[in-house]
């Protein structure tokens, strides 16, 4: 193996690395009620630890967001928990569906 490919597969494997530590911290949150704004997704969530951002995509032709979210944790843990108690949960009269946040090869590998 040359040293050009070993140092390819290195790189890839650190950026797999980071990519799932993201995976540990990060939940997706979908069916949000339309008129929910970021500050109720936050103040929903933050009990389950702290948080270092939110991410509610925006629709600019239709003037609000795409109803889901991706919420970072600072700590896995407080993303599983968040995950295991909020899955289902009524928000605004939806019930909203919360997953960890997983990478394209986690899903085919399911």
């Amino acid at each position: 193996m040359s040293k050009a490919s070993l140092k390819s597969d290195q790189d890839q494997l650190t950026s797999y690395q980071i990519l799932c530590v993201l995976c540990d911290v990060r939940i997706y949150v979908g069916s949000i009620n339309f008129g929910i704004q970021e500050d109720t997704v936050k103040q929903a969530f933050l009990p389950f630890g702290p948080i270092k951002s939110i991410s509610l995509p925006y629709d600019t032709v239709l003037r609000k967001h795409k109803g889901f979210a991706f919420i970072e944790y600072d700590i896995p843990e407080a993303a599983s928990l968040a995950v295991e108690q909020m899955n289902g949960v009524m928000l605004g009269g939806f019930s909203i569906k919360v997953w960890k946040f997983l990478l394209f090869t986690e899903i085919l590998a399911a």
